[in-house]
């Protein structure tokens, strides 16, 4: 995986979210020179007979996406659920980052239903910048990280990020009120030390223990930094449907910005990835 992007994938749909996050990836063009690819999905509500879009609305959302994300953009208008595009792209394009914006959702509205951006995270087989905010200023990255193999993955993609943008890296364990946070502080140290010296080296890393819940720790700390860096980890599909893995619970909440890489599949995970979709679930933007 790697950073900086030399491609970026932006889906959009021209809300104000995705406004948020078409400027967040306009900055990282400009800031890496990066190619922009941007896909537009005209989604149809299923119990509606289902029609092409005609030569005016296409060239009406060309128009919209050229003002928006300029003329050396990539365009992609498709006829196709959001989700599926997203995905469909992210697999055969392969961008080095896809960035998307999000709603909030209250936790009912999950129980019944799953964010377009959470779906997409949770499949992608690429990392996702998920945005709630127009970009605002990076102070440190932050690398929650559980002392898994699957957290070292994440790890040393924050470093590199943290490498590129001139920024330090804070490394997280958040840990329960019995655990010693001197021993887990030395064991955190011992994984930095496991990063190529070069990129530990431009990270300019730290170390920090925190006790308490993990999700609000990480949304707590990621506001202080302005970036969150971590694993998008699969569990069982029931507990996914239920409480969300970390990953989505910290993107449903975080002020700041969330890159999720990709962690380890279960089998049927990979083979919807492969076919592009997800159908298990409904998803809405």
């Amino acid at each position: 995986m790697i950073f900086p992007p030399q491609t970026i994938l932006v889906p959009s749909d021209l809300s104000p979210s995705s406004q948020d996050a078409g400027e967040h990836a306009r900055e990282l063009a400009r800031r890496f020179g990066a190619r922009l690819e941007v896909v537009y999905a005209a989604a149809r509500a299923p119990w509606l007979a289902r029609r092409r879009l005609s030569r005016a609305e296409r060239l009406r959302m060309t128009v919209l996406l050229r003002e928006r994300f300029g003329e050396a953009a990539l365009l992609r208008i498709v006829e196709s659920d959001p989700v599926d595009a997203i995905l469909e792209a992210a697999r055969t394009r392969r961008p080095d980052l896809v960035v998307m914006g999000t709603h909030s959702h209250s936790v009912f509205d999950h129980l019944l239903n799953s964010s377009v951006s959470e779906a997409v995270l949770r499949l992608s087989p690429r990392p996702v910048l998920v945005a709630h905010r127009p970009p605002r200023p990076v102070r440190a990255v932050l690398a929650p990280v559980n002392l898994t193999d699957y957290s070292e993955t994440g790890l040393l993609y924050a470093a590199k990020v943290a490498a590129a943008l001139g920024k330090p890296l804070r490394a997280l364990l958040v840990c329960g009120a019995g655990d010693s946070v001197d021993r887990l502080s030395r064991r955190l140290a011992a994984s930095l030390e496991t990063l190529p010296a070069g990129v530990l080296q431009a990270a300019h890393a730290s170390v920090e223990v925190r006790q308490g819940q993990p999700t609000d720790e990480i949304i707590e700390a990621g506001f202080e930094a302005g970036l969150v860096v971590l694993v998008a980890h699969r569990r069982s599909l029931l507990h996914d449907v239920v409480l969300g893995t970390t990953a989505e619970r910290v993107l449903r909440h975080s002020e700041a910005p969330v890159i999720a890489v990709p962690g380890p599949q279960p089998e049927a995970a990979q083979a919807r990835i492969a076919a592009g979709r997800e159908s298990a679930f409904h998803f809405h933007f």
